[in-house]
This record gives structure tokens, sequence and C-alpha cells, in this order.
């Protein structure tokens, strides 16, 4: 089972109004687990970076089936085995990317970027609280 348009509509308004909450201009993407793009939006004045990070942090919840977040440790700057790689033009690990999942199932992912690494895992989590 993948996430529908109307599920991906209610977890990106909860992502938009946490984000305007929070005063930070974000983009937000949400993908299927067939890494297909479901919805995509990009706030007024978000920056153009946010568009593409966004989408690589969903599309690597999909790749690796793990939250963003849980896989940042991989990239620390004093002792991460990969802590020349935060993203590039296929994954990314920065913190912002959470998997949406159905009774334990994954139907499809969100990726939030614009602010800070923590606003974005905050905004992301607020956004798949129903």
């Amino acid at each position: 089972m993948a996430i529908n348009l109307e599920k991906a509509l209610q977890i990106m308004t909860r992502a938009r109004l946490a984000s305007e909450k929070m005063g930070v201009l974000m983009s937000f993407a949400i993908f299927n687990d067939k890494q297909d793009l479901i919805l995509f939006m990009r706030m007024d004045g978000s920056s153009g970076e946010s568009v593409r990070l966004a989408q690589l942090k969903a599309l690597t919840c999909l790749k690796l089936c793990e939250n963003t977040d849980n896989l940042a440790y991989l990239v620390n700057k004093e002792n991460g085995v990969l802590r020349g790689i935060r993203y590039d033009n296929a994954i990314s690990l920065i913190g912002g990317g959470k998997l949406i999942c159905d009774n334990g199932t994954i139907i499809g992912a969100i990726g939030v970027s614009g602010g800070s690494e923590t606003q974005d895992i905050e905004v992301a989590a607020a956004a798949l609280v129903s």
C-alpha cells in the first residue's frame, strides 16, 4: 500500500503550519514507497537549495529505510565515517527526512529543508503527528 494524495495533503498541511509557526521558510517533498514524487511545496521566499534537499532527504529515507536524522552520525564532523559527505546528487544524510508508515509498513517519506537541521527534523516530525 502506497501513500495516497489525500494523506499526503494532510501531512503537507501539518508541515507547512509547523514551519509557519516556527517562522522559517521551507520546502517539502512527499514520495511514495516506489520513490515517485506525490506532492511538493516550496514556500515563497525559501531557498532554491531547499528544493533539492527536501527531495533528497525523502528519497534517502526510502533508499536506506531509515529517517535521515538517525543517519546523521555518519557525517559527524569529528568522527563520522562519511564526514566529507553530507549530501550529493543521490542522497542526503542531513536530518529532516522521515519515513511515512502505516501499521509498520513504509508507504512513503517526507523531506523538509530550509531551516537548521534541528528545525527541519522538528517540522518533519510535526507533519507526521496526526
